[in-house]
């Protein structure tokens, strides 16, 4: 009996700290991706960079302009060889805050931060303002192909997933171990007594 509300109360503790740490808009679905978008479209980008650093309590934002030459046209008015200016953020998170980072890729795991000139982007966008267009909030844009060295800046979040598991299984083990132990104790009183 002992040992079932330990385990429980060990799980639950487990649960509370390490669930925060992957705390994280969801993504959007395809189907509200598009209904939300004014305008779908693939390019390349042509120039990426950093136009705003803004501090905040939970870390840095950094807003990034991407100018977009256009392939393809899925949804909207926009025509191919038209140059866009999309618009996105990064937010660089102080260590163990959970949170949102701003845009992420739709199937890649990538953030606005790693988009490089070269790569060609699917991109679900906003109606314009102020000369561009803001990507679909939070994952508005998706890799279609990308420079070779790009390949190794994937931002996704399998260590913090593989050390949750971890941190699991110590937990589980200790669990498990307190509970033979408290139940080898109170078998040894209720023979003494």
């Amino acid at each position: 009996m002992y040992t079932r509300w330990h385990l429980l109360v060990v799980l639950a503790m487990f649960g509370v700290t390490c669930g925060q740490l992957l705390a994280e808009v969801p993504p959007l679905s395809k189907e509200r991706l598009e209904s939300e978008a004014a305008l779908i479209l693939t390019g390349t980008v042509t120039e990426a960079k950093v136009v705003q650093i803004r501090d905040r309590a939970d870390g840095k934002e950094y807003k990034y302009e991407l100018t977009v030459l256009v392939e393809a046209v899925k949804k909207g008015k926009a025509e191919a060889g038209a140059t866009l200016l999309v618009r996105g953020s990064y937010i660089h998170l102080k260590p163990g805050l959970p949170g949102g980072s701003g845009h992420r890729s739709d199937n890649t795991g990538h953030r606005m931060n790693a988009i490089k000139p070269g790569w060609t982007l699917t991109l679900h966008l906003a109606e314009p303002k102020d000369g561009g267009h803001a990507i679909v909030y939070p994952n508005g844009f998706a890799v279609v192909s990308m420079s070779a060295q790009a390949e190794e800046a994937v931002d996704v979040p399998w260590p913090w997933i593989a050390a949750g598991a971890a941190i699991l299984m110590v937990v589980v083990i200790a669990g498990v171990s307190l509970g033979r132990r408290l139940r080898v104790r109170a078998e040894a009183v209720k023979q003494r007594g």
